[in-house]
C-alpha cells in the first residue's frame, strides 16, 4: 500500500472482534528506513486517518532500530513500552529523549510482564 501497488481494502484483515482490522507489514524490496521515507507513507497515512477513527502501529524497539524514530515523528501520538525488570530507567529516558529530539509527540508509557512480588492476599490487605 505504501508503494502504491494496492490500495486500503486489499491490505485490511478482519479480527474475531467486531470493529479491530489488521493490516500486517506485507513484502517490500525496500528497508523499513527507505519504506518510511518514501514519498508514499504520507499518503498511505492519510488514507489510514480517513478510514478508522484510531490507527495504532506496532513499532520495534526504539532504542535498538531507528523505524520508530523515523514513522512515529509523523504519528499524532506515542507511548513508550516499558519492560518490567529489564529496562532500566536511563535507558528509558535516553529513549524518550531521542523520540523527542526527532519531533515525537509521547503521551505516556506502558509497564508491561510486571510481576507480583507480594502475594495477592497480603496485597488486598494493603
Amino acid at each position: 500500500m505504501i508503494e502504491g501497488r494496492v490500495e486500503l481494502p486489499a491490505v485490511v484483515q478482519k479480527t474475531p472482534i467486531a470493529n479491530l482490522f489488521v493490516i500486517t507489514c506485507g513484502q517490500t524490496s525496500l528497508g523499513p528506513s527507505g519504506l518510511f521515507d518514501s514519498a508514499g507513507m504520507p499518503v498511505a497515512l492519510a488514507k489510514l486517518r480517513e478510514a478508522f477513527d484510531f490507527v495504532l502501529f506496532d513499532l520495534p524497539p526504539a532504542n535498538v532500530y531507528s523505524d520508530a524514530s523515523i514513522l512515529a515523528a509523523r504519528l499524532d501520538a506515542a507511548l513508550i513500552v516499558i519492560e518490567a525488570d529489564r529496562t532500566r530507567i536511563p535507558e528509558a529516558e535516553r529513549t524518550r529523549r531521542s523520540l523527542e529530539r526527532v519531533g515525537v509527540r509521547l503521551v505516556g508509557s506502558v509497564l508491561n510482564r510486571r510481576r507480583d512480588y507480594i502475594p495477592a492476599f497480603i496485597e488486598e490487605l494493603l
